[in-house]
């Protein structure tokens, strides 16, 4: 399994393009819980989980904290995730991103963007 560790303001992420290594989602709570464990894995904050937009944004973004529940939005690991998009050509420099609140259309340069429903 390939995965990314990347760091936000201060909070660490791990991110994994589920287009590629294709888990099925029913493994992502315990994943979260296992990887993000500190001292007997990986340790993050979070697992932030790339998946096939269905909303028209350049991809889907499924973030879980570190207890392996569900969240909506995460500020920090969508920075995190939108710069792993551009490196890894999902998106260009303006990305709009599906998240479970919604989809996120960041300014490039800015610190934050703003949360629609499409």
């Amino acid at each position: 399994m390939q995965f990314w560790k990347m760091n936000g303001a201060g909070n660490d992420f791990i991110i994994l393009n589920n287009l590629e290594e294709r888990l099925p989602p029913s493994a992502f709570p315990l994943l979260a819980r296992t990887l993000c464990t500190p001292h007997r894995s990986l340790g993050a904050d979070g697992l932030m989980v790339v998946e096939q937009a269905q909303e028209g944004a350049d991809f889907k973004m499924l973030f879980f904290n570190s207890d392996g529940s569900l969240g909506e939005m995460c500020g920090n690991g969508a920075r995190c995730i939108c710069r792993y998009g551009y490196e890894t050509g999902l998106s260009g420099p303006t990305q709009t991103v599906e998240t479970t609140a919604g989809v996120w259309s960041p300014e490039p340069g800015s610190t934050g963007g703003s949360i629609g429903s499409s």
